[in-house]
């Protein structure tokens, strides 16, 4: 009976956690958070307040709204604007997706690596210790602005944001793109003047610079592996030698053991059988010394008897 109410109970813990990361996970819990508040804004401004609003679908926002959304948690958690941050996050609807990172806005907003205002922008985040990137770009786009004292020459937007065209000033850019058309139509006029045959060697040249290419890089990888292999066999057979050599000298090293150690119990037990006759010889001397004793005593008796006799 005991046993079934205690899982009557598991069950009802169990069951109210499903439904609170179900409430959860369908907003439920964000829009009751964001009603609340509004509703204390309505109480304190002295206005009438609505019913709660559930969606029942919830929309994901363009990659557009992600990206500004992004950059404004990443402003907010670089400012400590805990709790702004807090009731920014569910009343944006943002916990259904991850935060964007800095590289995914800036590729989403077709800003090339190679171009001077992401350099730009990676210079002044890691000058000013890793500021939030919306302070950043702010900051590289006031020094882009005309008039501004970092920019001295007329930029172009397309390095601003691609870097394609090489250059700083406006006049280089013409030049580099004067450079660039000659030399394409210089390209475009000699292939157009080749006749058949000779754009036939030509094509086949490069056919077979290519095959030279992919078999060096094919010869490399397949020289590459067999010595990766040659070394890994090398390798096991060391160590295979090595095993059979220790276990070799741990048999040899056995096999002496077990000789020292007969040996030394042969030794043991002759200095104890020599111990034990030296033992019995010392005691036989030692009773026939006894006797001996004995007897001369005895005669020294005698002999002082017979003296006082023959004194009488």
């Amino acid at each position: 009976m005991t046993s079934s109410i205690e899982q009557n109970s598991l069950n009802g813990r169990d069951l109210r956690i499903k439904l609170f990361d179900l409430m959860k996970s369908k907003g439920i819990v964000d829009n009751v958070k964001t009603h609340l508040r509004g509703r204390l804004i309505n109480e304190l401004r002295g206005g009438v307040d609505d019913q709660i609003k559930f969606s029942s679908s919830i929309t994901q926002p363009t990659l557009l709204i992600r990206a500004l959304n992004a950059l404004i948690i990443d402003y907010f958690q670089g400012q400590r604007y805990d709790y702004t941050t807090s009731v920014f996050i569910p009343e944006a609807n943002i916990n259904d997706y991850r935060t964007m990172s800095d590289e995914e806005i800036l590729r989403l907003l077709n800003i090339s690596t190679e171009s001077s205002f992401y350099k730009k922008i990676k210079s002044n985040s890691e000058t000013n210790g890793h500021t939030s990137l919306l302070i950043s770009m702010l900051t590289c786009i006031s020094s882009w602005l005309p008039g501004s004292p970092q920019n001295n020459s007329t930029q172009t937007s397309n390095d601003l944001w691609t870097g394609s065209i090489a250059g700083s000033t406006l006049d280089e850019k013409l030049n580099n793109l004067d450079a660039m058309y000659t030399n394409r139509r210089d390209d475009l006029t000699s292939m157009h003047n080749l006749s058949t045959e000779e754009k036939l060697l030509l094509f086949q040249k490069n056919i077979e610079l290519r095959t030279k290419e992919s078999l060096k890089q094919q010869m490399d990888q397949f020289r590459e592996n067999e010595t990766k292999k040659i070394r890994d066999e090398e390798r096991l057979k060391c160590q295979m030698e090595l095993q059979t050599l220790r276990k070799e000298l741990e048999t040899l090293y056995r096999s002496k053991q077990d000789t020292l150690n007969e040996k030394e119990m042969r030794i043991g037990d002759r200095f104890k059988a020599e111990l034990e006759n030296e033992r019995r010889e010392l005691y036989a001397q030692r009773q026939t010394f006894l006797e001996e004793l004995k007897t001369m005593k005895m005669r020294e008796t005698e002999n002082q008897r017979n003296l006082e006799l023959r004194e009488r």
